[in-house]
């Protein structure tokens, strides 16, 4: 099957891509999945909040199964499975230029995936983000071979005078593989940016990070909440340090060996006054990132311009340390 753009509509109402191509009509328990219960008996889902689960008839180097959370309106991949199915409607989509957004994630098997991204802006300036592909890419992953695949994928939606740019992440693979292709600029993905500057500035801390995980999983079992909670309610909900260092030394005082040795071991992993506030500025400091790489991974506003006035502003935090 050869999808274009040129040969599919985007219908506002539905928000999806619609195929001029006759469509096909399977047959068994394909005319059962919810897809075609929703494009060819035309239901709507009456909890599109809901996950669904559909299975297809995809190639052996593709899950045969496809799960995606649906929202509001007809979603990524009401519009990914349209696009597999050709489904039938009028009309034609007229994009004069297209971004993409590629990026290489791995399964729970242990398989490479490359997914494909489409963004464009209509004649009334809105956004949209589309998912192309979603497709099997065998190792090894090298520059060449993830240019041949993204190559492959524009060739198949009639792209090629249409993409003007790619952002991708800032592995070495990928920033080769964008600069085999002519004509199209590669944009560093700002967010992926961010995460690198954090993880290579928390390198100090990592221990620290680790005993206060080591802490919070002591707490992942049953028993130990209920002893917490318990010691928050006698103690009338205090701070919720004061609480553990309390239960600790309930704890180390019990009769029972096994209670007194939950309690000593409590002590031992127990954060200093000093890390517990430390911990605090941590948070603090991490919460700002936080902020601004959900506000960059928006998709219904521009970003590429917001990048470096927001990076600004970081700067100026991190210059002023009573903002701190």
């Amino acid at each position: 099957m050869n999808n274009t753009f040129d040969d599919t509509q985007w219908d506002q109402k539905s928000h999806s891509f619609r195929s001029s191509r006759k469509c096909h009509c399977p047959s068994g328990s394909e005319k059962k999945s919810f897809i075609w219960k929703y494009f060819i008996e035309k239901n709507n889902p009456s909890e599109p909040s809901k996950i669904m689960v559909c299975s297809l008839n995809l190639a052996n180097d593709k899950p045969c199964q496809k799960t995606y959370i649906t929202f509001s309106n007809t979603s990524n991949a009401i519009q990914y499975f349209a696009s597999i199915h050709t489904i039938v409607e009028q009309g034609k989509l007229h994009i004069k230029y297209i971004s993409l957004t590629t990026d290489l994630w791995t399964s729970h098997a242990k398989q490479g995936y490359i997914g494909i991204t489409a963004s464009f802006m209509d004649s009334d300036f809105k956004i949209y983000d589309i998912l192309l592909e979603l497709e099997y890419l065998p190792y090894p992953h090298i520059a060449k071979h993830i240019r041949d695949k993204i190559q492959l994928i524009i060739e198949k939606w009639s792209l090629q005078e249409k993409v003007i740019a790619i952002i991708t992440d800032n592995e070495s693979n990928m920033i080769k593989a964008i600069s085999y292709l002519n004509n199209i600029t590669r944009i560093s993905c700002i967010t992926h940016t961010l995460q690198l500057v954090i993880g290579k500035e928390l390198a100090p801390v990592l221990v620290f990070i680790s005993r206060a995980k080591y802490l919070n999983w002591f707490f992942t079992y049953p028993k130990q909440i209920e002893r917490f909670q318990t010691t928050q309610t006698s103690l009338n909900y205090p701070k919720i340090l004061d609480a553990i260092d309390q239960l600790a030394i309930d704890l180390s005082r019990d009769q029972d060996s096994t209670i007194k040795k939950d309690g000593c071991h409590l002590k031992k992993i127990n954060l200093t006054d000093d890390e517990w506030i430390f911990m605090e500025h941590l948070v603090n400091l991490l919460g700002l990132f936080e902020e601004v790489t959900t506000f960059l991974s928006g998709n219904i506003y521009m970003t590429l311009s917001l990048m470096h006035p927001i990076i600004s502003e970081l700067q100026k935090v991190f210059e002023d340390e009573t903002l701190l």
